[in-house]
């Protein structure tokens, strides 16, 4: 868990950086990025990288970014 909390962070900072924003709080307890019509969650993105391998690209979800943020 810890694993999916540091890489998700990562993660979630480079776009926090980039997009602009700030992290909170989610009612569950995890950190998440909230934007105009969406929330982003990295932590749970890592956690499916880690689980589910290759799949759950990482690299592909950050490329997908500015239309999920834009809309």
């Amino acid at each position: 868990e810890s694993l999916c909390t540091m890489m998700g962070v990562f993660v979630g900072e480079i776009i926090r950086r980039l997009y602009g924003g700030q992290w909170r709080v989610s009612e569950s307890g995890e950190l998440e990025l909230p934007y105009p019509g969406t929330t982003i969650r990295p932590i749970d993105r890592a956690r499916k990288r880690i689980m589910s391998g290759p799949s759950d690209n990482i690299r592909m979800y950050y490329a997908s970014l500015p239309k999920i943020i834009a809309s």
